[in-house]
């Protein structure tokens, strides 16, 4: 949900894999994962 880090992120050539991955730990923690082909 952090538009700018996403922006960021692809600007410097990554992709999104489509992985989410959702915890909670007391409240709700969202992490995406990229990748980058060399």
């Amino acid at each position: 949900s952090n538009e700018n880090a996403i922006h960021f992120y692809k600007k410097l050539g990554f992709s999104d894999t489509g992985i989410v991955q959702e915890e909670n730990l007391g409240e709700i923690i969202t992490e995406s994962f990229f990748t980058k082909e060399i």
